[in-house]
């Protein structure tokens, strides 16, 4: 069997990177984030270092989990569906406008796989200049592997992705609960 998945440890990650998507405006703006004489409690490079972490760890074991909830289920042929709910636009020296559609399955393998993880900044003309804060997107990059090597770069909205992600948990707990409580090495443990 594979890993044995926590489907609420997933959900509460999700849940906090909601959060902290949305409450970020707010979170900057109380505390005066990188303006000078205003800035309290937390400084611009504590902000920003803090929030790369969580984004980025919450995103990546989010991620491996998912990918490997999508591959045990295939591997024990229960069908589900995977959305293609989740608008990627090309980023970087291939920023063209272009908008796709993509499933959480693409977007795990690209957090997966990605050589660059960014957060992206916003502000505001009506607020202080100096108030930036993480705009909920992601910039991913990397390399495709195969026979021909290609570079790719995209942004996407993380709420997209986490609303996506929520959903596929809700369609596949039960079945993805009794493939692992029914694991051989668990039944092996009940008998002895």
């Amino acid at each position: 069997m594979a890993h044995f998945i926590e489907v609420d440890s997933i959900r509460e990650k999700l849940y906090l990177l909601i959060e902290i998507a949305l409450a970020a405006e707010q979170f900057v703006s109380r505390y005066g984030i990188g303006v000078d004489n205003v800035e309290k409690l937390f400084p611009k490079e504590q902000y920003w270092r803090h929030t790369k972490s969580t984004v980025s760890n919450y995103s990546l074991e989010i991620a491996v989990k998912l990918r490997n909830a999508v591959e045990l289920l295939d591997s024990k042929g229960i069908k589900f569906e995977l959305n293609n709910s989740i608008h990627i636009y090309n980023s970087g020296i291939k920023a063209d406008g272009t908008k796709e559609q993509k499933d959480i399955r693409y977007i795990c393998n690209k957090i997966i796989h990605a050589k660059s993880f960014q957060i992206d900044a916003v502000g505001s003309s009506q607020k202080h200049e100096k108030l930036l804060w993480w705009a909920g997107t992601l910039t991913l990059s990397g390399t495709e592997q195969g026979k021909s090597s290609k570079d790719w770069c995209f942004f996407f909205n993380i709420l997209q992705w986490c609303e996506a992600s929520l959903t596929f948990l809700a369609q596949i707990e039960i079945s993805l609960q009794n493939i692992q409580l029914n694991s051989e090495d668990l039944i092996l443990r009940k008998i002895n």
